[in-house]
């Protein structure tokens, strides 16, 4: 009779991990992603991705940004800034921050244009990861 794996909940399947599971860096799991493209003012702070989570957690998320101008982004969960402001200065930076959050919490990324003249954007696809593969839903 086949085991379940040290009684952890972080697989689909009897004898070991499903085969849609893809493993990200340092044995994380890759558990969202999303490619749409946000840009962000120096008017406020924008939310540039946000993406709600079905179990709880530590989560690190991850953004590449284009820069015409410098900037800056920040982690929120649920509206309430978590992260540290990460100063964006170069093309392609990329950013990445682990929160601790709550089943249902939301995730959101917030950016800001340092300048009056540029915006900054989101480059290629903002991505979530996890050591189990939990369900998320992206909202923006």
């Amino acid at each position: 009779m086949p085991l379940i794996d040290n009684y952890l909940l972080n697989n689909y399947a009897i004898d070991g991990p499903s085969k849609g599971m893809v493993s990200g860096p340092s044995g994380e799991y890759s558990v969202g992603s999303n490619a749409t493209v946000r840009t962000a003012s120096s008017s406020a702070y924008a939310k540039m991705k946000s993406v709600r989570v079905n179990y709880p957690g530590v989560y690190r998320f991850e953004q590449a940004f284009g820069l015409a101008a410098p900037g800056k982004a920040r982690l929120y969960v649920n509206g309430v800034a978590r992260g540290s402001i990460v100063q964006l200065t170069v093309n392609g930076q990329v950013f990445s921050q682990t929160v601790t959050v709550e089943a249902g919490d939301t995730i959101e990324l917030w950016g800001i244009s340092d300048s009056t003249a540029y915006t900054i954007s989101t480059q290629g696809n903002a991505n979530l990861y996890s050591t189990i593969e939990p369900v998320t839903t992206w909202i923006l």
